[in-house]
């Protein structure tokens, strides 16, 4: 029985002396200097060319315009009127967008059955 635990602990010993061989890491390091040492494909300090299209910058409102265009082309709309409004309490508010909400729902159903 002293035997078994003897040779583990050799094998152990041979195993961890051969990981730190050192032609082990000259090894290891031929391996990864292959794996590391590959070349970008293009320069990247080097500026492209060619630049195909321009993105015009526009200005904040000539966007929103056009965003809100495109909004009542495909024919929706906002359930609420225009403007700004106070409420005292957040029950009255949501109340208040449920009424327009409802109303704008049975329109909508009004116009689609017409």
């Amino acid at each position: 029985m002293d035997k078994k635990p003897e040779n583990a602990f050799n094998q152990s010993a041979q195993l961890l002396s051969a990981c730190f061989s050192i032609n082990f890491w000259r090894e290891l390091r031929q391996q990864l200097k292959c794996v590391f040492d590959m070349k970008p494909v293009m320069d990247l300090d080097e500026r492209p060319g060619k630049v195909v299209g321009k993105i015009r910058p526009h200005p904040a409102s000539e966007t929103l315009d056009r965003m809100v265009g495109r909004f009542h082309a495909m024919g929706l709309k906002l359930p609420f009127p225009k403007g700004v409004f106070r409420f005292k309490t957040f029950e009255e508010a949501d109340a208040w967008e449920m009424k327009h909400r409802i109303a704008a729902a049975v329109k909508r159903l009004r116009d689609h059955q017409h």
